[in-house]
């Protein structure tokens, strides 16, 4: 998301009463866990951060908050119905 669309999207999540809980983006070739460049870019600390990355061909997701300024991977829970 571009900068515009990103602030329409937060705004309209206050307007309806919600809250921003996590971002998501994939490291396809990458890393699986946050990049030098995720920690630098980082605008909002205290959400989960999910990173999508792939690994022999299957992909995976690790969650991350900011605690003490230095990423810390937080615990997914998946449910199945």
């Amino acid at each position: 998301m571009d900068g515009p669309e990103q602030v329409r999207v937060l705004q309209a999540i206050e307007m309806a009463g919600l809250a921003l809980v996590g971002i998501f983006h994939s490291h396809p070739e990458g890393p699986d866990d946050m990049s030098a460049t995720d920690v630098r870019e980082m605008r909002y600390p205290t959400i989960a951060h999910l990173i999508w990355s792939r690994s022999e061909g299957d992909w995976t997701c690790r969650a991350f908050r900011m605690v003490d300024g230095q990423p810390r991977e937080i615990r997914l829970v998946i449910a199945e119905e």
